[in-house]
């Protein structure tokens, strides 16, 4: 009897000992499995914060400033909008720029814009200048896209350079039809003289004291990177401000002398 007590006595010892062991062993496991699971995490956590940071979209973006001669098809489109194949000087007069800029939402875009092939060069580099001090530009379409009418592009707020038109109330052609002239945000820095305000809708934007986004001021970012390059500011002129206007007034023969 002594002996058949003792055997069933070791047996739920070992029995309690094995079932307590393998306890241990299915926590640590348990544990090690949860480390496991956390380290995963937090990688991948950090590998999502990395991606965030080092894939923001002006990382992304590309920006780009180059003239291309006016294709058949740039001609097309243009042709009884802002182009004039009888009285427009030659299409192989212009260019068509690509040019990046920042938007009024601090975006990166990237628009179209036609000037005149001598002063090409030039005005990529003044949006280039434009671009990295972040001078925010509405946007830059051609004007073909409003029809070639300056008033309906004008209250879009959006600046272009090339049309084939009259100064206005005038028979007189201005400089937007030699590609010698730009428009920059044309609603927030309308034309000014007396009462007649143009684009008409720009009422509002006359009080020039006021920080709007995309003003044009002396001495401004925008109108030293204009001005330090020879073109004339429309809101410098004595009869009529025109705040959106920048042209080059000499001979296109004596441009880049």
């Amino acid at each position: 009897m002594k002996k058949t007590t003792i055997l069933l006595l070791l047996v739920v010892i070992c029995s309690t000992a094995c079932t307590k062991q393998d306890n241990v062993i299915e926590t640590n496991q348990l544990d090690t499995i949860q480390t496991e699971e956390n380290i995963d995490l937090i990688t991948t956590e950090e590998v999502t914060e990395s991606l965030n940071v080092e894939v923001s979209t002006e990382e992304v973006f590309q920006p780009i400033f180059e003239a291309n001669s006016l294709t058949v098809e740039d001609i097309e489109y243009m042709t009884g909008k802002s182009y004039d194949p009888e009285n427009s000087i030659a299409s192989d007069d212009l260019s068509m720029l690509t040019i990046s800029y920042i938007d009024f939402n601090d975006m990166p875009q990237t628009g179209k814009m036609v000037v005149n092939k001598d002063v090409a060069d030039e005005v990529l580099d003044i949006f280039r200048e434009l671009y990295v001090a972040r001078f925010p530009i509405e946007r830059i379409n051609l004007v073909d896209e409003y029809n070639a009418d300056d008033e309906t592009s004008m209250r879009d707020n959006n600046t272009s350079a090339y049309n084939h038109r009259f100064i206005n109330g005038t028979t007189k052609l201005s400089n937007h039809a030699k590609g010698l002239a730009i428009d920059i945000n044309p609603l927030v820095n309308p034309y000014v003289k007396g009462t007649f305000i143009q684009p008409e809708t720009a009422g509002e934007y006359v009080d020039r004291t006021v920080a709007y986004k995309g003003i044009i001021e002396k001495n401004s970012v925008c109108y030293n990177a204009f001005v330090s390059r020879g073109w004339e500011w429309g809101g410098d002129w004595k009869s009529g401000k025109d705040y959106q206007h920048f042209e080059k007034t000499k001979p296109v023969s004596e441009i880049n002398k």
